[in-house]
């Protein structure tokens, strides 16, 4: 037999099976399914209705772990921030050991905050003191502890604190 014609026979062959693999699964769609008798299902899914089978246990107690791992990952990570640490390996530990995970990140020593490559993260910055409000020495109004006069009687003051913003600013012309 010439080389070529098998070659030819063998393209055929291949382009046939390939054929036949494609429109095998179109061929089963064109048929109409079975027969079902009428009856209401499901409206999102159209399956059965609901089952008269109560929840077992087993999936009870599943359910309750891993709403309690959730909580217990959400404080575990928000602690670690505060401890300087990084937040996902203790997300993850705080969902598999729920109270021990967070019992145990309670117990570890803060982490160095110059671990960060790029500086304090937003989330473990210093948080504003807030102090109490300074009465004006002229008329008693009280005042912003960083303010400079008195809205009530335009009285110059010497404020006691140097404001977040003041300080803020003192930074940025430094850098």
């Amino acid at each position: 037999m010439d080389p070529m014609k098998k070659l030819g026979t063998t393209r055929l062959a291949v382009l046939c099976m390939a054929l036949l693999f494609l429109t095998g699964p179109v061929a089963a769609l064109a048929q109409p399914p079975p027969a079902q008798p009428d009856r209401p299902r499901g409206a999102l899914f159209s399956e059965q209705g609901p089952s008269n089978q109560p929840l077992s246990p087993a999936w009870l107690i599943c359910g309750v772990y891993v709403l309690a791992g959730l909580i217990f990952a959400g404080a575990c990570a928000q602690a670690a921030v505060h401890k300087a640490l990084s937040p996902i390996p203790w997300f993850f530990l705080g969902f598999f050991l729920n109270a021990a995970g967070y019992l145990i990140l309670l117990t570890r020593a803060p982490g160095d905050a110059g671990q960060f490559p790029a500086g304090i993260p937003r989330g473990l910055r210093k948080v504003p003191r807030t102090y109490y409000s300074e009465e004006c020495p002229g008329c008693g109004y009280p005042n912003h502890p960083a303010a400079h006069y008195c809205p009530g009687c335009g009285a110059l003051i010497t404020p006691p604190f140097e404001s977040e913003a003041a300080r803020w600013r003192k930074q940025r012309s430094i850098q």
